[in-house]
């Protein structure tokens, strides 16, 4: 299931861009899931089918311009499904509040 439109403007390897690609639509699809199986359909709204970009270096970790959310490829392949997932949440945040 595509949760969004996933972006490579990084230079990495196929294998890399799956596995953090892999990673993010996980943390997607969990907080698609209502909340008994705890998950945010309403959070969820402000993610869906927009952009992903992965990058190299611009971003340490993540980032948003309110309609484009850009992710640090290296953070992603490093980091657990609940750390992308309290991220994600964090940089919606900042689309709600803009």
């Amino acid at each position: 299931m595509t949760y969004a439109r996933i972006i490579k403007e990084c230079d990495c390897s196929p294998l890399d861009f799956e596995l953090a690609k892999s990673k993010l639509e996980k943390a997607l699809s969990a907080l698609s899931m209502s909340p008994i199986q705890n998950g945010n359909p309403f959070l969820y709204y402000f993610v869906a089918g927009r952009q992903h970009i992965f990058v190299d270096k611009q971003f340490k970790i993540a980032a948003t311009d309110g309609k484009k959310y850009y992710w640090n490829l290296e953070f992603l392949k490093k980091k657990n499904l609940a750390t992308i997932l309290a991220v994600l949440k964090h940089e919606i945040g900042h689309t709600v509040l803009m």
